[in-house]
């Protein structure tokens, strides 16, 4: 196996589950264990994947913790609310088992789907930054800020949120949709140095408390990035 063919590997796994992660830990395995003779480089290799998949599936146990804990207990209490309000007796751990099932059903679907999406949207490898629905990007771009300004008023998508223009700066807010309860979109000019303006770009849900946005946030990211590029 050559090293471009063992690099490869790194990419070929699939973020989240990481199917193809257990069989080349199974390899690992047979390699440090079983005595299969291995290359120097494909041990770095090795050592890489391993390092790859340990961040990524950190991040997504994460989520789907912080899911389960929001959803479970957010579920509990409005069951004891209604016990009280109606005046029944119950029973605390029927309530604390069926809250823990409605948390990990409630985790697996909307994280799950939160992941799929940020990896359509190009995310790359899977990490903290990533999987948040806060995001943060500086771009240089030849585009200065008042044709940026035009560029986001003649966008089919931008040009329906509300937009309001600072000195340097511009927010931009959603409303309500399918996938989030909004979000704020802000634009600094940084610096501007000749033909190049430096710009942080940020994007984040308008409720703070809000766990997943199904990569809406980064596809605001992603829209304004290409018309920086693309315009220049």
């Amino acid at each position: 196996m050559t090293w471009k063919k063992s690099l490869k590997m790194i990419d070929l796994a699939p973020p989240g589950g990481f199917f193809l992660g257990f069989f080349f830990f199974f390899y690992c395995f047979c390699v440090f264990w079983g005595g299969v003779k291995i290359y120097p480089h494909q041990k770095l290799v090795m050592y890489l994947f391993i390092k790859y998949n340990t961040i990524a599936m950190k991040a997504v146990l994460t989520l789907y913790t912080k899911l389960f804990l929001f959803t479970g207990i957010l579920f509990g209490l409005l069951m004891l609310l209604s016990y009280l309000l109606v005046g029944e007796g119950f029973d605390f751990k029927h309530v604390i088992l069926r809250a823990a099932y409605f948390g990990v059903f409630m985790s697996f679907v909307l994280g799950t789907f939160h992941i799929g999406r940020i990896v359509m949207k190009g995310a790359g490898k899977l990490t903290s930054d990533n999987l948040s629905v806060r995001h943060k990007e500086q771009i240089q771009s030849g585009l200065d800020f008042q044709k940026l300004l035009n560029a986001i008023k003649t966008d089919p998508v931008l040009n329906k949120m509300e937009i309001q223009q600072g000195e340097n700066m511009v927010t931009l807010k959603s409303g309500l949709n399918w996938f989030s309860w909004g979000e704020r979109i802000l634009i600094n000019v940084k610096a501007a140095h000749n033909s190049l303006t430096t710009y942080e770009i940020s994007s984040e849900p308008v409720l703070k408390t809000t766990l997943v946005d199904y990569g809406k946030n980064l596809e605001n990211i992603n829209r304004i990035e290409k018309i920086l590029n693309t315009r220049s």
